[in-house]
């Protein structure tokens, strides 16, 4: 989960993997902000925009 959310990592980084923007992800998911999304994409070893 990402820290303060109930949100998994593995849910932002499937959303990422799916092209999805990370601005998109945290209008789908409110209780994310964009430094929790670059927080799940440095975890998961994700090359960020």
């Amino acid at each position: 989960m990402i820290a303060g959310t109930r949100v998994p990592v593995s849910m932002v980084l499937d959303c990422l993997a799916a092209g999805i923007s990370p601005k998109e992800v945290v209008a789908e998911y409110p209780t994310l902000t964009s430094e929790g999304v670059q927080a799940a994409a440095a975890y998961g070893g994700v090359a960020g925009p």
